[in-house]
């Protein structure tokens, strides 16, 4: 898949595209219902399936706030490069962007650059200088432009509309096999192993300190189950989310993953952690030897569960 940032001296017109347009924090069933489309047109009209996107919330800028996000940049690329696409085109939205008209926004990025014979976007989503660029704007310009467009409505599973502010709720209460389940993939996170104080080592159970993007929505604290992949391997993991109350003073959040039956050098690797479920509560020990007595508990049940699948 290829990446294309956003530059000022972009002029270069890409090959004929399909392409999806959004923000897709989450990159959920509903995104996926917008993000498939594109794919499935583009092959059935010989075109690049491509993707229109954003490095940071457009909250950001409009309301003054950023919301922590499901799927950082980095993230969100790896979720989209898994649905097949060929091109990404990420937007920096800065004030400029943020004060473009919808008129302009389209024929810059989506006729310029992107080239494209076809967008589709989800039911919500909004676009250009106070919103202007809605759904109905689209779907008018489009038939003005002779562009086909297609507006993707809201997708529910059961009863719930999948929506990103659910599943951020959902995630930050630490409820991850239900967030899965509308996410539609296992909820990851991806970052760099960092040095930390080596506490883990010290009691038994080495851990890679994870070091999260900024503004990364981070799971409820506690102990989780996990897996992630080294050198084409899948480890099991046992993550935990917290300050560590039992060894340290620890005033800032941390994700420490110990990677079960991994003896080798993480640091300076990037791993991708997916989450499967929470095991348990942080909580403080009355000594180091009940600690590692918890933690071994922990692991064998995350292998026991495995072998029972």
């Amino acid at each position: 898949m290829k990446i294309i940032y956003q530059s000022a001296n972009q002029e270069n017109q890409l090959a004929p595209s399909a392409v999806a347009l959004g923000m897709f924090d989450g990159v959920h069933l509903g995104h996926q219902e917008v993000l498939k489309k594109a794919v499935q047109y583009a092959q059935e009209h010989n075109l690049q399936s491509a993707v229109v996107t954003m490095d940071d919330h457009p909250c950001k800028l409009t309301k003054n706030c950023m919301p922590l996000l499901i799927t950082p940049l980095q993230s969100k690329l790896i979720a989209l490069e898994k649905l097949g696409f060929d091109v990404v085109y990420v937007l920096h939205f800065d004030e400029t962007l943020m004060n473009t008209r919808a008129q302009d926004y389209l024929q810059k990025f989506l006729i310029n650059i992107m080239n494209a014979k076809y967008i589709v976007t989800g039911y919500d989503h909004y676009f250009g200088k106070d919103r202007e660029g809605s759904p109905e704007y689209l779907r008018n310009w489009g038939l003005k432009n002779h562009t086909e467009t297609q507006l993707v409505p809201a997708f529910s599973l059961g009863q719930t509309l999948v929506k990103s502010s659910i599943l951020r709720d959902l995630i930050s209460q630490g409820k991850i096999k239900e967030a899965n389940l509308y996410l539609g993939y296992n909820f990851f996170i991806y970052g760099k192993v960092i040095k930390g104080k080596q506490l883990g080592s010290q009691i038994g159970f080495p851990t890679a300190n994870i070091e999260t993007a900024e503004h990364q929505l981070l799971p409820a604290t506690g102990v989780y189950e996990a897996k992630t992949y080294i050198d084409g391997k899948t480890f099991e993991v046992a993550v935990n989310i917290g300050y560590r109350p039992t060894v340290d003073q620890n005033t800032k959040l941390s994700v420490e993953a110990h990677v079960i039956g991994f003896s080798g050098d993480l640091y300076n690797k990037f791993l991708n952690i997916e989450f499967i479920n929470k095991i348990r509560e942080e909580k403080k020990f009355n000594s180091i030897e009940e600690l590692k007595q918890q933690i071994k508990f922990d692991i064998e049940m995350i292998e026991c569960k495995n072998l029972n699948q």
